[in-house]
């Protein structure tokens, strides 16, 4: 069963709380259990964090130009990436969107300004997520059902970019499941492939 739990984490006091939602750790054990890694597959959930229109480089939801608080990433979309797969992701910030875009979409430049010039409070978080098969197994880096030739773009992408918070990929990706990712986790991939 696939979840998403999404919205307004409004962190601000520290990481903890995502924490929890992420990966199950439990700050009071005393009271309310031991850590449980949250996901059906034992592992953690994966944290979305997406970009502003999927290609900025900025990740805040929340910016106020008329005060001394730097801008800050109060939204978030968890997801059990061990059943589902974000597609496609964005942060919604129509102020950056050009002319054309912006008509082509039927949005203002203004549509996600609480107050302008700079007051932004929630931008929307949009996601696509599909749905795959637990059981597929490592090596299928793209999650597309089969392991073969075409994970090792993915493979590469991952070595080279990193993961972006997809601990899905990367787990898939580990192929040797040491907990590093790297040309060993290819080599072993295209042995396996190779082999009879």
């Amino acid at each position: 069963t696939p979840f998403v739990v999404a919205g307004d984490f409004n962190i601000v006091g520290g990481p903890g709380p995502i924490d929890t939602v992420v990966c199950g750790d439990i700050q009071d054990e005393k009271t309310y259990g031991a850590d449980s890694p949250p996901d059906w597959d034992g592992t953690c959930n994966a944290d979305l964090h997406p970009r502003h229109n999927a290609t900025g480089s900025e990740d805040f939801t929340w910016r106020d130009d008329t005060t001394r608080f730097e801008p800050g990433r109060l939204d978030y979309m968890i997801y059990t990436d061990s059943v589902m797969i974000a597609v496609h992701s964005f942060i919604l910030n129509t102020t950056v969107m050009t002319p054309d875009a912006l008509d082509a979409a039927g949005l203002r430049k203004t549509d996600v300004v609480l107050q302008p010039p700079g007051q932004f409070d929630h931008l929307p978080l949009v996601a696509d997520f599909r749905l795959i098969d637990p059981n597929v197994p490592d090596g299928d880096v793209n999650r597309d059902g089969a392991t073969d030739g075409a994970d090792i773009d993915g493979f590469a992408d991952l070595i080279v970019n990193g993961s972006s918070g997809d601990t899905g990929r990367i787990g898939r990706a580990d192929y040797n499941h040491n907990g590093i990712l790297d040309h060993n986790d290819i080599i072993l991939f295209v042995v396996d492939l190779l082999a009879p």
